[in-house]
């Protein structure tokens, strides 16, 4: 084994481990352990594992190569975009934070990868656009989601909140792309 695949099955391990301990639910009364989520996050990250494989020994055409950087940078992208579910629940009633939080970071993080790639590579299909860009970012922001929380408040009646996120979720997320390359822009 080479020393990066002994690192990745360590971090790997290191990972799971973590996941079973913040994913750990004990019921009092039969004392028995419940870890919720984490079968399914351990086979995400055996899919990506998998995928990971599949870059290595399948990418002998360009194309397979950048189809899977799009896939693995998806699934990273919406695995994160879950966790911020969890984290901003939204019940569908009042102002949806949820997807408008995950579109800001989304629209921060595309404008870094937009600032880096404008100035470092003249090819716009570079690995790190097709992960990072296309990939995670494409996973972790939602379109569909935005539109349909905006056709939630139509039907409801509520122009207030559907302008308000309208309005707010477009001028924001220019800002947030125009102020993550700058960020990239100071970093350099």
């Amino acid at each position: 084994f080479s020393k990066g695949q002994i690192l990745f099955a360590i971090f790997f391990i290191i990972a799971f481990v973590a996941l079973m301990i913040f994913s750990y639910r004990g019921d009092a009364k039969s004392h028995n352990l419940h870890y919720r989520g984490s079968l399914k996050i351990f086979l995400v990250f055996l899919l990506i594992i998998f995928a990971l494989f599949l870059i290595k020994f399948f990418t002998r055409s360009a194309v397979m190569k950048q189809i899977l950087l799009v896939f693995v940078g998806g699934g990273l992208g919406s695995m994160m975009r879950y966790l911020v579910g969890r984290w901003l629940p939204y019940s569908g009633k009042g102002f949806p934070w949820m997807t408008l939080y995950a579109n800001l970071l989304g629209c921060f993080i595309i404008g870094v990868i937009t600032g880096y790639i404008l100035r470092n590579h003249s090819d716009q299909q570079t690995p790190l656009v097709l992960f990072a860009s296309i990939g995670f970012c494409g996973g972790f922001t939602t379109f569909s989601s935005f539109a349909n929380e905006n056709l939630s408040f139509l039907r409801a009646g509520d122009f207030t909140h559907l302008l308000t996120y309208s309005m707010v979720s477009w001028v924001t997320g220019i800002l947030m792309v125009y102020l993550g390359i700058l960020f990239e822009k100071l970093f350099h």
